[in-house]
């Protein structure tokens, strides 16, 4: 039985989620464009992509409301 984790759960996992989530993008870029874009360039652009709806998704079904609000970026 799949139960949404509550808001005592470990930031960590979150974290762990986002690095995992980060590197299948990392792989798959760097598959379609031919060479290995490299975690830096894979961080940023996952960040500027995915990373305010990953939080919405997290916040959703893990019922912690207050991580999810998207980032304010300059």
């Amino acid at each position: 039985m799949n139960t949404p984790k509550s808001c005592d759960s470990p930031f960590g996992e979150r974290l762990r989620r986002q690095i995992e989530e980060i590197n299948r993008y990392k792989w798959l870029e760097s598959e379609r464009l031919g060479y290995d874009i490299g975690s830096r360039r894979a961080t940023r652009e996952w960040i500027e992509k995915y990373a305010d709806a990953f939080g919405r998704f997290w916040a959703e079904h893990h019922h912690c409301h207050h991580l999810g609000e998207p980032t304010t970026r300059n």
